[in-house]
């Protein structure tokens, strides 16, 4: 009884929560990591986008260029999200994470686009009308979970998806309904902590920060936790924390959906009790912390002061300042003021418009300039690294000199050891991801019946399977089975032709007779038939000898039914 209203209903809502916060709680730290490898991305774009647009002064210059670099982040988030599915599935069937090939993902990128860019505009109409939003933010969610699932074609994703979707409506709108309350409650423990943060720097620290400041003065701290930028943050954060689990809990309803056909579910938990104990941590984690740990001391030996030096590069400075020209200085601050981080201060109407050119001209243009400016900025960070690091001497001599000491040779020299390091680490977990193995269907092959067996019957195998027998038996010198391999694939070629009716209560004269009744209108058929069935009988049954020319001709007989 319980099994049937779960296969009408489903696992009940709550259960479902349950199990999916335990999957994301005891999912691998790369399972989650590739979550937040595409999401975060997109995130901070998505911030970095809106503050840009609302606050600059030259945002209809970069505004297609930022749009289509939202547009990249957003298929580089789905595809993300669609691994991070099939990770889930992986972890609650129990079976292994294989290598995915580089084909397959960009497949899964397009499909991932093309699919999810329609959830955009359809999802607020729905949640306006509120009625279809359960079934089609359903379908979008199955969409991310089914994203590998074979075929990747356009059609049969968005067919299963939907149908994945239809199942057990009652427990998916309950789910929305438990995952909406959860969510607004992680909102506010957001906001909380946002507030609480400032609040503790002052009392333990002693930190006075702007925020604090502004909670003197009650309009100012409305319009500040109002703010867009604010608000547009707090929806982020909570984003990262309640979706993780939304996208488990539809993962879980495909998975229980599709095992009302195959059964899954049972094969998961019998392999459960099957296993016992489980394996240690994989190699590529081990490597990851032993990489995070060298990083972690290489910067706090980087801190390290060394006073000589702060000392010598201090009076670098000032005198540089002294002797600085005041024509230069003001062409400085000019390039200074210039950049990207001082123009929300200009105002918006003095940003040039071209009136020129076109849409498509323009957006083509801003696209060259932004990489270029990329490639510039690039170039003037390495120039900057190399100022840093080559801007004194070796001097090995101590001292508070100019010169470059033991201490930063030594830090640099750990420094470049560690960079080494890094991208030793990098190298091999790339090796070991293209070494891991692929996955293979394995097919079933047919198995060759065993001719001497009372047992075999005629629809073991086909007319051809059965000739190439007989053929492989009159080559290995064993004619009494070849015969009898003939005949099988004689009686399979007449029951094709629906001459015959096979079954294992008929014997070889029943089946004469009906091709008697049924091929009337065949002799010829009739009696190369009945010849071959009497010298069988003499030789399977009997005691008759069976030579190669005896089996040639009875050969012969069959090429003649099968022409006939």
């Amino acid at each position: 009884m319980k099994k049937s209203r779960e296969a009408t209903e489903g696992k009940p809502p709550l259960e479902l929560v349950e199990e999916a916060f335990t999957v994301v709680r005891t999912a691998p730290a790369g399972v989650l990591a590739s979550y937040f490898a595409g999401t975060l991305p997109f995130l901070l774009g998505l911030l970095y986008f809106c503050g840009d647009m609302s606050r600059s002064a030259f945002a209809e210059e970069r505004l297609a260029t930022a749009s289509f670099a939202m547009m990249g982040l957003f298929f580089w988030m789905k595809t993300w999200h669609a691994i991070f599915a099939r990770q889930l599935r992986c972890a609650i069937a129990g079976e292994p994470r294989l290598g995915i090939s580089a084909g397959k993902v960009l497949a899964v990128c397009i499909l991932q686009g093309c699919v999810q860019s329609t959830g955009l505009f359809l999802l607020p109409v729905a949640l306006v009308i509120l009625l279809p939003f359960g079934w089609l933010y359903a379908f979008y969610q199955n969409a991310t979970a089914l994203a590998f699932k074979e075929p990747l074609f356009l059609k049969d994703l968005a067919k299963q998806s939907w149908k994945q979707a239809c199942v057990w409506p009652l427990q998916n709108h309950y789910i929305l309904f438990l995952v909406k309350g959860f969510g607004l409650f992680v909102c506010l423990n957001v906001i909380s902590a946002f507030l609480a943060i400032p609040f503790l720097l002052k009392t333990i620290f002693g930190v006075e920060t702007r925020f604090m400041q502004m909670m003197g003065d009650p309009n100012t701290f409305v319009s500040v936790f109002f703010n867009t930028t604010f608000l547009t943050v707090i929806v982020c954060v909570t984003y990262l924390c309640v979706d993780p689990v939304l996208k488990a809990l539809y993962v879980l309803r495909c998975c229980y959906g599709e095992s009302l056909l195959t059964g899954e579910d049972l094969k998961v938990e019998l392999r459960q009790l099957a296993e016992e104990g489980g394996a240690g941590a994989p190699a590529y984690r081990k490597a990851g912390g032993f990489a995070a740990a060298a990083a972690l001391v290489f910067v706090l030996l980087a801190l390290v002061p060394n006073a000589s030096a702060q000392r010598s590069d201090a009076v670098e400075r000032v005198a540089s300042a002294v002797s600085v020209n005041p024509a230069e200085l003001d062409r400085s601050i000019d390039e200074v003021m210039k950049g990207r981080e001082y123009v929300w201060r200009l105002p918006r109407e003095k940003a040039a418009k071209s009136k020129e050119k076109g849409i498509i001209a323009a957006f083509i243009e801003g696209v060259i300039e932004s990489i270029f400016d990329g490639v510039k900025n690039v170039l003037r960070w390495i120039g900057k690294a190399l100022e840093w690091l080559f801007k004194n001497r070796f001097n090995m001599g101590g001292g508070s000199g100019s010169g470059f000491s033991m201490v930063k040779f030594l830090l640099y020299l750990l420094a470049g050891a560690l960079v080494l390091l890094i991208g030793w680490l990098i190298v091999q977990l790339w090796k070991r991801h293209r070494s891991q193995p692929q996955e293979i269907l394995a097919q079933a092959l047919p198995a060759v019946p065993d001719v001497a067996d009372e047992n075999v019957s005629e629809d073991q195998l086909p007319e051809d399977g059965w000739v190439k027998l007989a053929r492989e038996l009159f080559e290995r010198g064993e004619f009494r089975l070849a015969l009898r391999a003939y005949y099988l694939a004689t009686l399979a070629h007449l029951a094709h032709r629906k001459l015959l009716t096979l079954a294992k209560f008929k014997s070889n004269r029943d089946y004469e007779t009906e091709l008697g009744r049924r091929g009337h209108a065949m002799p010829e058929l009739y009696q190369t038939f009945r010849e071959n069935v009497s010298v069988f009988d003499r030789i399977w049954y009997g005691l008759h000898e069976v030579n190669r020319d005896l089996v040639q001709h009875f050969a012969g007989n069959v090429q003649k039914i099968n022409a006939t």
